[in-house]
């Protein structure tokens, strides 16, 4: 359930910063990918250390990849 609010809340975040900055398009970007580098989108979740992996479980892009590996297998 916490995955809705989560993602609508990164979305204001990053659509404030862009009203706010204009280009935000590098800022977007750094934060994409380090979304997807720390969700397991890049590299599985078991070569982080423990308290990376923490940090992760609490993200809404982890909670959407995990979904979407378990819909396809």
């Amino acid at each position: 359930m916490g995955l809705l609010p989560g993602l609508l809340g990164l979305s204001f975040l990053l659509g404030g910063i862009t009203f706010i900055l204009k280009q935000a398009g590098p800022i977007i970007n750094v934060v994409n990918n380090t979304l997807l580098f720390l969700s397991g989108g890049f590299v599985p979740l078991d070569t982080f250390p423990n308290w990376v992996v923490t940090i992760t479980k609490h993200l809404p892009t982890t909670q959407a990849i995990s979904i979407f590996r378990n819909s396809i297998q």
